[in-house]
């Protein structure tokens, strides 16, 4: 697999300095406290909506071991554009793409069960009488059974935490920090840690290990894939039927619009074509510290707007990757095709991707845009964002670098 970029939000650039196209500097990021970046007028999951009590109704599933599998739900939420937009993190261990997992140890939560089940018993046993109204009041008042699990509870967060730390290469205080709880869909556990402007991507290529994603909603509800590698159809289904984990939720508590998946395009001799990483098959590891990882494969291009006959100068993308050893450029004719050793899945991985702000969008997909132009028809100037088919294929004009953000 290609090299990846750090799951950290990038900061939007002026139309005038985007037209360089060499990648920002990047600040390595301090641990500090978890608090929430996201703006105050939008929400997400806020006020500790999720779960962090494992042992809750769980007794008899504790006692008879049954099987549980943790997964890490890392998220960051990039604030680069207008709307903050979410990005989650993903691995490729068995051709699809999902969250890193493992089985969670269900024997050492049962000894931990059994053990504070048994303290508490004795306890009972050796406690000095009360008038029966004095115990029901403690009960009522929650006091006596606050800190009956936080063994357990500990015993479980140190498990997703070890995950966390084999992943992430972040140490357990971060975890702690990071941790928001989890959700539950039948046997999977997923675990969900706020990875706001932690450089994961960083530290696993430091690491020398590939195979790892990061996904805006777009490609998980949508378009079901990262590139032409599946999303695993559990985690789909995971956000399909959690809108919880899926909408940012804006002031007036409706679901923000979340951007659109796109590749940018420049123009060529034989038409349009994607951008491409420069270095895309280096797995070498800079050791200059002043150097980011996802500097080292930045393209350098003058100016990256496009001339378009009919939209003028702005910048111009498809939703569909051009693949350069795929007859007329359409990924779905050749995808088992080798060449020079490099799959056609290898070659779209290092193709570099966007996410474009489409709340402000003029749809021309009615009509070939060849005839318009023929027509000598006026473009609606009143537009941030024109979609548009041409030669078969779905495109998006953009008048600004304001409206999208590499990811």
């Amino acid at each position: 697999m290609g090299e990846q970029i750090s799951i950290k939000s990038k900061t939007t650039v002026e139309d005038n300095e985007l037209d360089t196209f060499i990648e920002m500097p990047t600040v390595q990021s301090e641990i500090i406290k978890q608090e929430s970046t996201i703006p105050h007028k939008f929400k997400y999951l806020e006020d500790d909506v999720l779960s962090k009590e494992f042992a809750l109704q769980r007794e008899q599933d504790i006692l008879e071991l049954k099987k549980h599998t943790i997964h890490l739900c890392l998220f960051n939420l990039n604030e680069s554009l207008k709307t903050p937009f979410l990005e989650f993190f993903f691995e490729n261990k068995s051709g699809e793409f999902e969250f890193p997992n493992k089985e969670l140890d269900m024997s050492i939560l049962a000894e931990v069960y059994n053990k504070e089940k048994h303290e508490k018993i004795n306890m009972e046993n050796t406690a000095p009488f009360q008038p029966l109204a004095e115990v029901d009041s403690k009960n009522e008042s929650g006091d006596q059974d606050e800190d009956e699990f936080d063994e357990f509870e500990d015993a479980f967060f140190k498990q997703c935490s070890q995950l966390f730390q084999e992943i992430t290469f972040f140490e357990d205080d971060v975890a702690r920090q990071r941790y928001l709880g989890f959700l539950e869909k039948e046997d999977a556990i997923y675990i969900v840690f706020d990875c706001t402007n932690l450089d994961i991507l960083e530290n696993i290529h430091l690491q020398k290990k590939d195979g790892y994603f990061i996904a805006i909603i777009d490609e998980i509800l949508n378009i079901k894939k990262i590139n032409e590698t599946p999303i695993q159809e559990k985690i789909v289904n995971l956000f399909q039927s959690s809108p919880l984990i899926t909408n940012i939720y804006g002031p007036d508590n409706e679901p923000t619009l979340s951007p659109k998946l796109v590749n940018i395009c420049i123009q060529s001799e034989s038409g349009y074509k994607n951008v491409y990483y420069e270095n895309p098959n280096s797995k070498e590891i800079t050791h200059d510290d002043s150097i980011s990882r996802s500097q080292s494969r930045s393209v350098s291009m003058v100016n990256p707007r496009v001339t378009h006959p009919f939209f003028d100068n702005v910048y111009l993308f498809s939703s569909e990757p051009f693949v350069k050893t795929a007859q007329k450029g359409l990924v779905q004719e050749a995808l088992q095709t080798i060449k020079d050793g490099t799959t056609i899945v290898d070659e779209i991985n290092n193709i570099k991707r966007y996410a474009l702000q489409i709340d402000s969008v003029k749809n021309y997909k009615d009509v070939d845009i060849k005839i318009l132009i023929e027509k000598q028809e006026q473009i609606n100037p009143n537009y941030d964002v024109y979609c548009f088919m041409e030669d078969g294929r779905e495109f998006w004009a953009v008048k600004s670098a304001k409206s999208f953000v590499e990811i």
